[in-house]
C-alpha cells in the first residue's frame, strides 16, 4: 500500500516561544519533532497525588517534576530515564528514546535525550536531540 503525503506540511508553535512575522513563530520537520518532545517532557503529567497540568488531557506529559529537590545519585538518572520513556509511550508513541545523558549539579538536572521516529526502518534513522532542565 502506498503512503500518501499530507497536502499541507505539519507545523507547530516553536519552543521556546517567540514571535514570528505576525504571530508566534512556527516550526516543521525535525524542529517540530524536537519541540513536541521537549514540550511533552516539560509538561507535568498526572500521578497519584497530582491531577496533571493539562485539564483536557491530564495524562499527557512526564513526571520529571517529581525529581525536584532530589539528591544527585545514579538512581535519579535511572528514574529520569523511566519517566522519559513513559512520557513518550503515553504522549508521543511515534517517537522512541534512543539515547539519554543525565547531568546532575547542585541546582539543576539536565536531560539530553535523542529520539527517533518509531516507524523509521531505514539503516541510519534520523535522531532528534532534545534538552530539558529540572530545577532542584
Amino acid at each position: 500500500m502506498a503512503t500518501v503525503a499530507p497536502l499541507v506540511p505539519l507545523v507547530g508553535i516553536a519552543r521556546p516561544f517567540r514571535m514570528g512575522a505576525a504571530d508566534l513563530a512556527t516550526v516543521s520537520g525535525d524542529d517540530l519533532r524536537r519541540t513536541r518532545v521537549e514540550q511533552t517532557f516539560s509538561t507535568r503529567a498526572s500521578s497519584a497525588g497530582d491531577v496533571g497540568e493539562l485539564a483536557w488531557d491530564p495524562s499527557r506529559g512526564s513526571r520529571l517534576d517529581a525529581l525536584r529537590h532530589a539528591a544527585a545519585s545514579p538512581a535519579i538518572a535511572d528514574l529520569a530515564s523511566f519517566y522519559l520513556q513513559d512520557a513518550l509511550a503515553q504522549s508521543l508513541p511515534d517517537e522512541q528514546l534512543r539515547a539519554l545523558t543525565v547531568l546532575l549539579d547542585q541546582e539543576t538536572i539536565e536531560l539530553r535525550a535523542e529520539t527517533q521516529a518509531a516507524n523509521d526502518a531505514t539503516p541510519h534513522p534520523k535522531r532528534v536531540p532534545a534538552v530539558v532542565r529540572v530545577a532542584r
